[in-house]
């Protein structure tokens, strides 16, 4: 049975996820030399999209309604870490 402390637990990680994944996108861009201004670019749209999760994630009641929120971030995750990955100098 999931307490109000295991979802604002949830939330609290899910938060910090999301805020660190935002980082990551725009570091990317920066190094990239996109320009970050430009709100229409992906980088800058996936870096907005993790980081208004945390705002929406605040009226979540139960570990269920995080759920879409986990996922969509473990894919950005996965995004993000296929883009860096490729830019590793090859052996």
């Amino acid at each position: 049975m999931e307490t109000y402390y295991d979802v604002t637990f949830k939330i609290e990680i899910l938060s910090e996820f999301a805020a660190h994944l935002s980082t990551r996108y725009y570091k990317y861009a920066m190094r990239n030399g996109i320009n970050t201004d430009d709100k229409s670019n992906a980088f800058n749209k996936a870096s907005t999209e993790a980081y208004s999760f945390i705002d929406r994630m605040l009226s979540c009641n139960s570990l269920e309604e995080l759920k879409p929120f986990e996922t969509r971030l473990d894919e950005m995750k996965r995004d993000i870490e296929r883009r860096e990955l490729s830019q590793l100098p090859q052996r």
